[in-house]
């Protein structure tokens, strides 16, 4: 038992450290860098309280708060590379059969005349080449010997050439082989070309050309977010200390977060310039730009946005009811012509389940009539088991949160996972759904959704 006096002398310093840590706290929080690990490590770990979301009440409410209409209010960024151009005209076709966004850019790293696109009314469609604004940004700070320290310089320089002399069958082989450092290099200049040519919309969205946009659900997620903020939003993705917006989920930026980058903070633009000659990847480079005049992805309304195609999209449990934003790696336009076709139509907000229906996929009372599915997987995740039998009673269990098995018998694999795919054919494996608890979790979903 300690003497009174040093029980005193403790409660006296427990008192001033009350006083003394917040104060410090604070003083670092103020005079710490924007882009600080101690910043992002205290953000990264109180995001779910810190950060706002939306319940799945919330983002079916109508009407919503902040109406937006996609056609005026938003200005949309496609991007495209020489090696993935014939992309551009699966994106095309949905704006002309009905995607409008009056404001919109197709970027790349090639010129229009490298890709003879037409609209409907047979007019050239523009290919801005943002990669050369890059360059052109770059070499303005670097005489000929630094550029030579930096061999993405002469990567673009390599295929710009080729395409300049119409050796097309170098120029695709120079852009498949470091198409991914050309697309590095894009998503600054495509984002500040985007602020440029349309500054009085409300939202900028950045996607690659084999993204699918949703339209119902984007529109109703926008209507519950204010505008007027710096908001800078998408399928979260990363360490800690840099968790950015996966470009191919889509990356949406509102106005102020622009204005804020490209009109208060010339020098930190310049800086994302260069450091795009090294980043490995373009998204996490917006993250990191945005980082040093303190905007940072806003986590909660992750679970909207989905960076794989549809038959490999997982339908998880925790977010069956909500609305999905993107599709991504559509990567020819017969495909995402059929995705489009599949929500044209639709007027609310299509859910995650809703991805079900893609490829005629059986609906729960056709899986609950052939609980078992031969020569078929639904992706899922690995495990162990002796038999059909004990694979679909592990995913079954009761309070199991396991949606979707699969059993490989020659291994004696049990694949298991909380979520499921549509999944696509595979020899020799029996796959299945764990319908009850797929028909619970619908049923909440009515109940939410009858509940706005």
């Amino acid at each position: 038992m300690l003497a009174p006096g040093l029980f005193r002398l403790g409660l006296r310093v427990a008192r001033q450290l009350a006083i003394v840590l917040p104060v410090l706290v604070l003083l670092l929080w103020v005079l710490l860098p924007n882009d600080h690990g101690l910043r992002l490590w205290a953000r990264f770990n109180l995001s779910s309280l810190i950060d706002p979301t939306l319940t799945t009440q919330q983002i079916y409410a109508t009407p919503v708060p902040h109406p937006v209409d996609l056609a005026t209010d938003v200005a949309l960024v496609v991007k495209s590379g020489y090696a993935t151009r014939h992309r551009l005209r699966g994106w095309l076709d949905l704006v002309q059969r009905g995607q409008v966004f009056n404001h919109f850019l197709f970027v790349a790293d090639f010129d229009t005349d490298d890709l003879a696109l037409v609209d409907a009314k047979a007019e050239p469609v523009v290919v801005h080449n943002v990669a050369n604004m890059t360059m052109h940004r770059v070499r303005q700070h670097l005489d000929f010997e630094a550029q030579k320290r930096y061999p993405r310089i002469e990567k673009y320089t390599h295929l710009e050439s080729a395409l300049k002399h119409e050796y097309n069958t170098i120029a695709e082989s120079v852009a498949k082989e470091f198409g991914w450092e050309m697309d590095t290099i894009k998503f600054i200049p495509s984002l500040e070309l985007a602020w440029t040519r349309f500054p009085k919309v409300k939202w900028y969205i950045l996607v690659d050309d084999d993204t699918y946009l949703v339209r119902p659900s984007l529109e109703q997620f926008l209507g519950h977010l204010d505008s007027r903020e710096s908001l800078y939003v998408g399928n979260a993705v990363g360490a800690w200390n840099g968790r950015f917006a996966h470009g191919g989920s889509a990356i949406v930026v509102s106005r102020p977060a622009l204005a804020q980058l490209f009109h208060g903070h010339p020098d930190v633009v310049e800086q994302a310039y260069m450091k795009s000659l090294t980043a490995s990847l373009g998204d996490h480079l917006v993250t990191k730009t945005f980082h040093k005049i303190g905007i940072y992805l806003t986590e909660g309304y992750s679970r909207f946005f989905n960076g794989e195609p549809p038959v490999s999209t997982k339908i998880r449990y925790d977010r069956l009811c909500d609305p999905i934003i993107s599709y991504h790696h559509i990567k020819d336009p017969e495909a995402m012509m059929s995705v489009h076709d599949l929500f044209v139509k639709t007027t609310a907000p299509p859910r995650w389940l809703d991805t079900w229906r893609l490829k005629g996929a059986p609906t729960i009372q056709q899986l609950e009539k052939q609980p078992v599915i031969h020569d078929w997987d639904h992706y899922t995740t690995s495990g162990k088991a002796d038999s059909i039998e004990d694979c679909r009673a592990k995913c079954n269990k009761k309070w199991s949160p396991c949606l979707a098995w699969t059993f490989i018998p020659e291994q004696k694999v049990c694949n298991t996972s909380p979520w499921m795919t549509v999944g696509d054919t595979q020899l020799g494996r029996s796959t299945g759904v764990n319908t009850v608890l797929l028909r619970k979790l619908a049923k909440d979903c009515l109940s939410a959704m009858n509940k706005v």
